[in-house]
């Protein structure tokens, strides 16, 4: 076997392999002959078909089973001779292959790339030092008290927190643009719902008013071809409505499983609420610093494949979120998903360059205890536990979400650690914009 790899751009490998005639022939021979064995075709008694027939026949499907075998263990012996590292599924170019001629083909594939791992105990975090107040209980309640609101319809002038039932059209140079249009659509002023600018020009207008408001698309919003551009929104408003909560009597804590203590056990288990969330959210915050940093301290050039499949599974999983069925994966434009995916594919090859430098294991007892954890959802847990055990990619799946927190924590031992004072409801917004 003779193998040349020649670099393209970037990570782009094109490797060229030939083969002897004699492995194809030796092959296409054997296979013939097997075939021959069995072979039932009308005028001839079973096993006794000539050879040159057995040929005519069966020649030319055997030729590309034949060279679709030796492609593909070739292939795999010039990967593991040369030492090289494929990222995704590789593009093959063969030449059709005959009996006498060399075997011929390319393959262009993406490596992946070398990566040399910086100090990581320069690693800088902020540890959230936050204490749950009462003011922070308070401020649950009222949560809890809007999600039970009643919007009440009022006839006069909107205020900051009403609810306006709009109707909008916009144009951009006089053009309308897609998506920039929509009718009977609920926006609760100081919401932010909608782009900066836009809600606080709405306040004071009444029902059956219209107004002209003007904005300009930030340079980041999701769509490319609204960047920075300025708009005009034509507004034609319907109904002003204001929030009424509901008072906290004892029907509205019965509603929330609390049958005995009343309000003061309604707090405390809203207490015990905010502990775990605000373990998970300091988690989170100290996470994100973590891979900020690691981004920062390391540029890492991505194979475009990965980043393709991540794009995809984005776009999955906000079809799933959005009710859209599956096929439709191509409506929903790349540039929404891309600087995210590329987040992702970056990291996780860290990850994974950290935890085969350090030497680490994956905790197979995490590993199980994970899948357990997510089993304990359904009523049939023992059932879901065996099914991720016996799938090797639901497992792979969980064992790298093990792998990524084993990494973290050797991590957080290294790093250079400060503390800071926050709010419950600092922390909080402080997640929710970082992964908004």
């Amino acid at each position: 076997m003779r193998v040349s790899i020649e670099s393209g751009k970037g990570l782009k490998r094109r490797m060229k392999i030939q083969l002897p005639a004699e492995q194809f022939d030796k092959a296409f021979d054997a296979r013939l002959k097997s075939i021959a064995k069995t072979a039932k075709l009308a005028g001839f008694r079973p096993g006794k078909v000539p050879m040159k027939v057995i040929k005519q026949k069966y020649g030319p499907s055997v030729e590309q089973e034949i060279l679709s075998d030796l492609v593909q263990r070739s292939y795999g012996q010039a990967i593991a001779q040369q030492k090289l590292k494929p990222a995704g599924v590789p593009q093959i170019d063969a030449k059709p292959a005959k009996p006498g001629e060399d075997v011929e083909f390319t393959a262009i594939f993406e490596v992946y790339p070398e990566i040399k791992l910086g100090d990581l105990q320069k690693l800088k975090i902020q540890q959230p030092a936050v204490q749950i107040q009462d003011d922070d209980i308070e401020k649950m309640l009222d949560t809890l008290r809007k999600q039970r609101a009643e919007w009440i319809e009022v006839q006069r002038s909107a205020r900051d927190g009403d609810r306006l039932k709009i109707d909008f059209e916009g144009t951009i140079d006089g053009e309308a643009f897609e998506g920039g249009s929509a009718q009977n659509i609920p926006l609760v002023l100081g919401s932010k719902q909608m782009i900066e600018g836009f809600e606080d020009q709405l306040i004071g207008i009444n029902t059956g008013a219209e107004r002209i408001i003007k904005v300009k698309f930030p340079k980041d919003y999701p769509k490319s071809e609204l960047q920075g551009k300025k708009a005009e929104f034509k507004v034609l408003c319907h109904a002003v409505a204001e929030q009424k909560l509901p008072e906290v009597n004892e029907d509205f804590i019965k509603s929330y499983g609390v049958q005995e203590g009343g309000l003061d056990t309604l707090k405390k288990e809203l207490q015990q609420h905010m502990e775990r969330e605000l373990a998970e959210n300091s988690r989170s915050y100290v996470k994100r610093q973590l891979m900020d940093g690691l981004l920062d301290m390391h540029k890492v050039e991505l194979p475009d494949v990965l980043v393709d499949q991540e794009i995809q599974q984005l776009q999955q999983q906000a079809m799933q979120r959005m009710g859209i069925p599956q096929g439709a994966a191509a409506h929903l434009p790349r540039d929404l998903f891309e600087e995210q995916a590329r987040r992702r594919v970056a990291l996780a090859l860290l990850i994974a360059k950290i935890f085969e430098e350090k030497k680490l294991k994956a905790d197979t007892v995490a590993v199980k205890a994970k899948i357990e954890q997510i089993a304990s959802q359904y009523e049939q847990s023992e059932q879901v536990v065996q099914y991720y055990m016996s799938n090797k990619n639901l497992y792979r799946q969980i064992e790298s979400l093990v792998i990524e927190d084993q990494v973290i924590n050797m991590l957080l031992e290294q790093a250079k650690t400060s503390q800071k004072d926050m709010r419950f409801s600092e922390l909080i917004e402080a997640n929710q914009k970082a992964t908004a």
